[in-house]
């Protein structure tokens, strides 16, 4: 089969091929080496786990393998080092998992809580590549971050390892981290990190650490409010879901019989909706956002910003001037403000006046922020104002606004939007609309357009939200539209996001919701003639979406669209696209042919485009079949490659056979072993609904025989394609499909 296209990575045994540069070996050093925290950004260099043994974890989240190792590493490695109080010469031991993913992934982020990932790195890493390259995941490197060792160089590698089995971390990781020795500078304790303040979303994880150096043995302490905190006695803190009894400040003593000493003090509080501040201080009715129930002046949601008592009348709140400097060349002022440590979903504008009358609001690029003072329930933030123009006004004026507060949009309305920089800024250059939905009642299907067409400046970004999940929807547009589709929970509430989808490049838009989808409704077995793409998305782009009727599940589908001649006398190149209609992505395309894929849970959506420019005419038809063969857990068989036809994976064309696993256990792992009659042996897993890879082959390595492991998810149906780039010649393979693992054992 022709242009199947796939963002690939290759497999060996129980590991992923990855290609880099060449590594370095054990013995040679890496002291510059630095890591990008996936969440922030934040760059961190080895002197930030000084006095610490590095286990890194190179990882993705759709790696079986991975996800064995991680659960395993953290009960052999981390819990196993937090109750010895690190290894025997005292030595904190901290796993850095680094994605190698090349995108911000939310699937990611779930990988990371789910096995309580503590540094979570992101793939843009400094020097991981360059300097720590392996072919394969899960790839493991032990590295020396301690300056003061006396068996191993700063930096210094210790160990590596890819692939994974059930005594890698006790047999092999441990008796490296064990042997590295440390030269204790004093008998006494002493500390080299602190542990970190922070605000913490209700049900978050939190990890508070010390690092020190001391006589052994040592013994650690937590404390909270000065209370000893009975069984806290290891390096690392971990609250599970932190909640407003779990606030405080809390700090470690370390003590040997040399000595003692204590940490500095972190303070931990619990952010809290405006919602959840309402509750807590029993604040009902309308208008409750700028109601004054204690008639002091500030209203309910300032109230909540800046953490003062709604029931009791405060003081007036004033900007406080910190520093202010007006001469040729530098004008800047310096600016210091105080809000709630618990208080989120806010946004703040800064304005400026010559007189008191005409205010005139500042861009948020014309000036910087940072946190320069924290308590436990509020925090000092310095305001940095340097105008473009070097006029520097002589009033200023802070404002809070709820990013909440948005506009309020129904079902029939019709809005045109602009995303602007005075819009609530959520990362640097991009900024965001938002609409809460009103009047939306329990089952209703809602269709949500945005159309770019008329637009002057294009490019959006849509998120659709609820109060239960990030992320329900979510869709590109370029010129044109496209929509969202979802069907009403009465339980949740609804918000729609629209940002500028290029930092600085500002979108225009037209929002449209109705009742109802935009899908087309057709059975299996059905044919429908004289159909044609007519709805826009894009500058060239036309598309038809439809939904099948009752699919039966776990059968193979085939959809054939056969293109007319259009009035030019040209034949268009159809596209089939798999569609989820609440999350509004596609996974796969499949142009100029049939698509087989196989429903699951009674979902069915699928869309047929062109991107010759002009709608195009064609007739559509959805069959039952048979073309890919049935292969069950146990089974052996012997096959070839497709004689006619290809399939595109990076710029390369491969012959491929596929079958259809069945008989497969949900979550448990199989394993599938290849022979093939010539190198370069190929072999995938996909989901046979979305056609997303479950398992990816980079072309490149020369192999005849293959073995990946891979663990079925409840209610999915997969398939196997096996091949090779020799396009020329029928090459005969040996597929054994395994229930579960026989050999966890890595390469």
């Amino acid at each position: 089969m022709k242009n199947k296209l796939f963002k690939t990575l290759s497999m060996t045994l129980l590991g992923f091929n990855i290609y880099c540069a060449a590594a370095l070996e054990v013995g040679d050093s890496v002291p510059d080496i630095t890591f990008t925290d996936f969440r922030t950004g934040e760059v961190k260099s080895l002197n930030d786990f000084s006095g610490s043994v590095l286990v890194l974890d190179y990882f993705a989240y759709w790696c079986a393998p991975c996800e064995l190792a991680a659960a395993k590493m953290l009960v052999d490695i981390e819990e196993y080092y937090e109750l010895q109080g690190g290894n025997p010469s005292g030595l904190n031991v901290e796993i850095i998992s680094i994605d190698i993913e090349d995108e911000y992934n939310i699937a990611t982020l779930g990988y990371a809580a789910k096995y309580k990932v503590s540094n979570l790195m992101a793939s843009e890493s400094v020097g991981i590549y360059d300097q720590l390259g392996r072919s394969a995941i899960p790839f493991f490197a032990i590295i020396n971050a301690d300056p003061n060792s006396t068996t191993a160089e700063y930096g210094e590698i210790l160990f590596e390892a890819t692939g994974f089995n059930d005594d890698l971390f006790k047999d092999e990781f441990r008796p490296v981290i064990d042997a590295v020795e440390t030269a204790v500078l004093s008998q006494e304790p002493v500390l080299w990190r602190n542990p970190s303040s922070g605000s913490i979303n209700a049900g978050g994880f939190v990890r508070l650490s010390v690092g020190f150096s001391a006589a052994q043995p040592a013994s650690i302490q937590w404390f909270k409010n000065g209370d000893l905190l009975e069984g806290e006695n290891a390096s690392n803190l971990k609250i599970e879901d932190f909640y407003y009894e779990n606030e405080g400040a809390y700090h470690a003593k370390i003590s040997n019989v040399f000595g003692e000493t204590e940490s500095t003090i972190a303070i931990l509080s619990m952010k809290e909706s405006f919602t959840q501040w309402l509750n807590k201080n029993s604040i009902t009715g309308d208008d409750v956002r700028s109601k004054d129930d204690d008639s002091d002046g500030v209203p309910n949601y300032l109230e909540y910003v800046l953490g003062t008592d709604p029931a009791a009348p405060s003081d007036a709140f004033n900007l406080e001037i910190a520093e202010a400097s007006v001469s040729e060349g530098l004008n800047r002022v310096r600016l210091q403000y105080s809000v709630s440590n618990r208080a989120i979903e806010y946004s703040r504008q800064l304005f400026v006046s010559e007189d008191l009358l005409d205010w005139v609001q500042v861009s948020n690029q014309d000036f910087e922020e940072s946190v320069v003072g924290n308590a436990l329930n509020s925090k000092v933030v310095e305001l940095v104002y340097s105008p473009n123009d070097g006029d520097l006004k002589k009033f200023f004026s802070l404002d809070f606004s709820d990013q909440n507060q948005s506009e309020i949009i129904r079902v029939g309305d019709t809005i045109s939007g602009e995303v602007d920089e005075f819009d609530l800024e959520i990362n640097d250059g991009i900024f965001v609309d938002l609409y809460n939905f009103a009047g939306l009642e329990d089952g209703q299907p809602v269709t949500i357009k945005v159309d770019t067409t008329s637009a002057s400046s294009s490019f959006v970004n849509v998120w659709l939200e609820s109060d239960r999940s990030d992320q329900i929807g979510y869709a590109y547009y370029g010129k044109g539209f496209d929509s969202i589709q979802f069907v009403v929970d009465g339980e949740d509430n609804y918000t729609l996001k629209i940002s500028n989808y290029n930092a600085y490049v500002l979108g225009s838009y037209v929002l449209t919701v109705e009742l109802g989808d935009i899908f087309k409704e057709i059975e299996v077995g059905e044919e429908l003639m004289g159909e044609k793409t007519d709805h826009a998305f894009g500058e060239n782009t036309y598309v038809r979406k439809y939904k099948i009727i009752n699919p039966p599940t776990g059968k193979l589908i085939s959809i054939e669209a056969t293109p007319k001649e259009n009035s030019d006398g040209e034949i268009p190149e159809l596209a089939i696209q798999i569609e989820n209609p609440n999350v509004g992505a596609s996974y796969f395309s499949a142009t100029g042919l049939p698509l087989e894929f196989v429903p699951n849970s009674q979902q069915a959506v699928f869309t047929v485009s062109n991107s010759d420019g002009w709608t195009a005419d064609f007739d559509l038809k959805v069959v039952l079949t048979d073309v890919y063969p049935n292969l069950s857990a146990g089974e052996t068989v012997q096959t070839h490659n497709t004689v006619e036809g290809s399939w595109t994976f990076d710029d390369e064309e491969f012959k491929l056979g596929i079958f259809l696993l069945q008989g497969l256990s949900p979550n448990t792992p199989v394993k599938i072993d290849v022979d093939g009659s010539v190198d370069d042996t190929r072999v995938l897993i996909l989901n046979a609904n979305t056609y997303a890879m479950v398992f990816k082959d980079i072309p490149g390595e020369v192999k005849s025989s293959e073995t990946l492991t891979f663990i079925p998810e409840e209610g999915q149906y997969y398939f196997v394609a096996v091949g090779s780039t020799d396009l020329d010649n029928i090459a005969d393979f040996t597929i054994t499909v395994n229930p579960q693992i026989v050999d966890a054992g890595g390469e």
